[in-house]
């Protein structure tokens, strides 16, 4: 059986916050009247299965439009995508590497073989 941890997070949506957590939903829902209006209760698995990225890794979403970038992004509540992306002109991939370095090589070269590509 999955053990759950019951999280009560407020606050507004681009920077919710962990007020509480309870063992139980029925305890989480009882406490939801002490937090703010948007509060609300959301189950986590605890010791969950993590992602199964290289040890020493984290995982970075590289963009190419006019240049390229890097940003280290959360693998565990949104799991790489292993296609490259366009959107309006706009190229990313996700990567695992060691550091932001690594990532833009990385990045760089998944996208540059992606474009090479498409006219195909």
């Amino acid at each position: 059986m999955k053990h759950r941890v019951y999280i009560i997070v407020d606050g507004p949506e681009d920077d919710r916050s962990v007020c509480a957590a309870f063992s139980s939903r029925q305890a989480a829902e009882e406490a939801l009247c002490y937090a703010d209006e948007r509060a609300e209760v959301i189950a986590l698995e605890v010791d969950a299965a993590l992602p199964n990225g290289p040890a020493g890794h984290s995982m970075w979403t590289v963009s190419g439009y006019k240049g390229f970038s890097a940003m280290r992004m959360n693998a565990i509540r949104f799991p790489p995508e292993e296609d490259v992306r366009v959107d309006e002109g706009e190229y990313q991939v996700d990567v695992w590497a060691r550091n932001k370095k690594q990532a833009l090589q990385l990045g760089k070269e998944r996208i540059e073989r992606f474009k090479a590509g498409e006219g195909a």
